[in-house]
C-alpha cells in the first residue's frame, strides 16, 4: 500500500489544503496524533467556543459508523468547517464499513472526517474506495536508519541544530518510539536553549 510521507501531509495541512476525509492508520501513533492536532488547529484554531460546536470525537467501539457518517453530513455551527474524529475504524466489521463507500463518493465539503485505525484490511471495499480517492494514509514505524535524519529535521524545525551523529546517538539511547524520542529531543532543546546545538 503506498505511503504518504508525514512531512508532505503536514505541509498540505499547514497550507490549508484540507481534504474532506483522512483515514490515518498504522502503528506510529505519534505521527498520527500530530496530523490530527494539525487538522484540528487548521480547522478550529484556538477558539474553545467553536471547538465545542464543531469538533466531535467518537469511539467506533461504542458508536456505529453510520451514526458518525450522519454527524459528518451536518453543517458546522458559526464556522466554515468542522472536524469529526472517529477512533477504532479497524474494530468495525466489514458490513459496518459499507456506508463509508457511499460517503467517500460524496463527502460533505464542510466537514473534515478523520478516521483512525491501527491495522486495516486493504482488500475491503471501504479501504479500496479511500485509497482510490487519496484519503488513505499509512504511518508505518520509521526504520532505525531513518530515526537520526528525522530527529535532525525536527530539531531544525524547532530552531535548534543537531548533527547526524548526535541524532543517531539520541535515537539509539531513547529507542524507536517516536513519542519518547520527541520528549528526549524537547528536553535537549530546553537544555541547549534557543538556537542551541
Amino acid at each position: 500500500m503506498p505511503r504518504r510521507e508525514d512531512p508532505d501531509l503536514l505541509r498540505d495541512i499547514g497550507c490549508g489544503k484540507i481534504a474532506p476525509i483522512y483515514c490515518l492508520h498504522g502503528p506510529e501513533r505519534y505521527l498520527i496524533d500530530r496530523c490530527v492536532t494539525a487538522l484540528r488547529q487548521q480547522i478550529i484554531g484556538d477558539s474553545e467556543a467553536s471547538a465545542g460546536l464543531n469538533h466531535e470525537v467518537f469511539d467506533l467501539k461504542e458508536t456505529p459508523l453510520v451514526d458518525v457518517l450522519a454527524a459528518a453530513r451536518t453543517v458546522p455551527m458559526f464556522a466554515r468547517r468542522r472536524i469529526i474524529v472517529a477512533r477504532g475504524l479497524d474494530q468495525v466489521k466489514a458490513e459496518g464499513l459499507e456506508p463509508l463507500v457511499a460517503y467517500v463518493a460524496d463527502p460533505n465539503p464542510t466537514t473534515c472526517l478523520v478516521l483512525l485505525a491501527e491495522k486495516i484490511d486493504g482488500r475491503l471495499r471501504a479501504f479500496l474506495a479511500l485509497k482510490r480517492a487519496g484519503f488513505l494514509h499509512e504511518f508505518a514505524r520509521l526504520k532505525d536508519r531513518d530515526l537520526g535524519p528525522f530527529l535532525a529535521r525536527e530539531a531544525q524545525s524547532h530552531g535548534a541544530s543537531m548533527d547526524n551523529d548526535a541524532a543517531e546517538a539520541l535515537a539509539s539511547a531513547a529507542g524507536p518510539d517516536l513519542g519518547r524520542l520527541m520528549q528526549a529531543l524537547e528536553q535537549l532543546e530546553i537544555y541547549a536553549g534557543p538556537g542551541g546545538r
